[in-house]
Order: C-alpha cells, then sequence, then structure tokens
C-alpha cells in the first residue's frame, strides 16, 4: 500500500518483510501534511499519525503469512508435531534460523505432492533420490542414512552384489539409493510399510528387506519375529545424505541458506555429530539445553 505524496509534503517510510512463500514486501508511506503539524491543532494530529502508524504496521506484521515446512510420519524420527527424532532436530535448527514457521505432517507421497504443486517452502527429510531436481534446492546435510539388509538367519547378504537375483522388500515413497534401485539386476517389491515387510519376509514371499536403521530396525525390533532375523547396522550397504528440500525461489534460497547455517553451528558446537565413512549420526540433545 502506498499513500503518495506531492513535493511540498513530508513523508515517513516503513518496510515490512517476511520469508513467505508469496515474496511479499509491504511498504507504506504516510504523509503527513505540514500545515497539519504547524497549526494550532499540530500536537493532535501528531498523536493521530504516530496512532495510525502503529495502528497499519500491526495489521501488515499479523497478515503475513508463515512460511509452510513439511514433513511425513516416519516411525521413531516423525511421531507427530512435538515427537521424534528428527522434529527435535528441526526445533533446534528452527531456533538458529530465527523464523517463525508452521510444520504440517502429510504422508510421504502426499507431501512430494504438496512441494510440487508449491504449496510448502520446504519439507524434510529428503535424499537426493527423490528430489524435484529442476525446481528445488538444498540443505546442508542434517543426516546420514545407512542402507540396511535383513534377511532371515539362514541367508547372509553383504553387499549390494548379493541382493541381485533376489526379491527385496522396500517402502514404496522412500529412498534406498539409486546404486541399488536403477541396478536391473535387484528386483524391488514395494510395500506400504516396514510391518508388512516383517511379515512378507517371515512367510518368505520376499528374501530380504532393505531399510535403515531406525524405523526399519523399529519395525524388526518390535516383530514376535525379530529372533529368526538377521542384520548388522554396522555394515551397510549404502550410506545416503538427507537434507531439506526448498522451493527455488528468493525466499526458499534465503530458507535453505539459514538451514544450513543453522546445522553448520550445530555441528560446530557438537551437538550434530555426522561421520559420513561410518554412515553414524548423534544428536547431543544436552549440549543443546
Amino acid at each position: 500500500m502506498v499513500l503518495l505524496c506531492r513535493k511540498s509534503q513530508n513523508y515517513l517510510p516503513l518496510q515490512t518483510s517476511s520469508l513467505d512463500g508469496s515474496n511479499s514486501l509491504a511498504t507504506i508511506r504516510l504523509c503527513v501534511y505540514h500545515h497539519m503539524v504547524t497549526n494550532k491543532n499540530g500536537i493532535f494530529m501528531r498523536l493521530f499519525t504516530i496512532l495510525f502508524f502503529c495502528v497499519i504496521c500491526t495489521f501488515f506484521a499479523n497478515s503475513a503469512s508463515k512460511p509452510i515446512i513439511g514433513s511425513y510420519y516416519i516411525p521413531g524420527l516423525v511421531i507427530d508435531k512435538s515427537h521424534g527424532l528428527f522434529i527435535q532436530l528441526h526445533k533446534l535448527i528452527m531456533e538458529r534460523v530465527a523464523v517463525e514457521s508452521e510444520l504440517v505432517l502429510q504422508s510421504t507421497k502426499s507431501m512430494q505432492n504438496s512441494f510440487k504443486d508449491n504449496q510448502v517452502l520446504a519439507y524434510f527429510p529428503e535424499l537426493w533420490e527423490n528430489v524435484p531436481k529442476k525446481n528445488a534446492v538444498i540443505s546442508d546435510t542434517i543426516w546420514l542414512k545407512k542402507i540396511i539388509v535383513y534377511t532371515l538367519n539362514n541367508r547372509q547378504v553383504n553387499s549390494i552384489k548379493d541382493l541381485e537375483g533376489l526379491n527385496i522388500g522396500a517402502v514404496s515413497g522412500y529412498s534406498y539409493g539409486e546404486t541399488i534401485t536403477n541396478n536391473p539386476k535387484i528386483s524391488i517389491d514395494y510395500a506400504d510399510n516396514d510391518d508388512i515387510n516383517v511379515e512378507r519376509l517371515i512367510k518368505r514371499r520376499i528374501d530380504a528387506i532393505i531399510g535403515d536403521q531406525i524405523s526399519t530396525q523399529f519395525a524388526v525390533n518390535n516383530s514376535q519375529f525379530k529372533d529368526r532375523i538377521r542384520y548388522d547396522v554396522d555394515k551397510p550397504l549404502e550410506v545416503l545424505n538427507v537434507f531439506y528440500v526448498c522451493q527455488k525461489t528468493l525466499d526458499g534460497i534465503a530458507l535453505c541458506e539459514h538451514i544450513s547455517s543453522a546445522i553448520a553451528n550445530l555441528r560446530e558446537n557438537g551437538i550434530l555429530m555426522l561421520n559420513a565413512s561410518s554412515g553414524e549420526t548423534q544428536l547431543n540433545l544436552q549440549l543443546a539445553r
């Protein structure tokens, strides 16, 4: 909104901006007529101008929408908006970004579609395999995902090559690395969740499960058949980088840059520790207090 002034008039400029998906920039110019502030009623006009100025500032501050950041449900990692290891990490990052944002949770596919439809400014966690590359930017790595193989006790798989010729269970919408998914000799049979894959493994409908060291391991350890399943989290088939994905807009790029700076701060202070060679990630919440 702009209130135009003539040359003979004085004006007071005010600019307010917010980090959101609309690239909003509100510019207000309040014109104070010279004769209004110099006549006998000038003091009252000054008070009126100040009051009007404050009302307009409050209106634009409240009307600016918060940037929407999305995530999706992952057992142990994203339980709800307040619980889960990734949610705790997200809170630490947002504290350092110092931007008030809104967090929304959806299913994996729904969140990816929401991002493609520009309904969210950013979302997490994501891996390079699923990034819509043409209209997105990514943050620095926030986590390392180990790709672990889970088999029955009578079968041993030590490498990606050992997966060739087997029927492998995976969860749809999750990433496992292009080295595995693009290998034509590996047959991947997708299910809705890890619990289904555990059941299929026990019934020998699949030969192995590929998953991570948290949600998949959680499903296996909570199964009544956990003693029949073998895995080694210290010997991952592959280690993948996990990050935030942001829209390739001015606001999205700025948000990703702020997030990366926050990640650097967490790493410098020993709160977040990433070991790319082993795939180990440590989040030291006690140091963040």
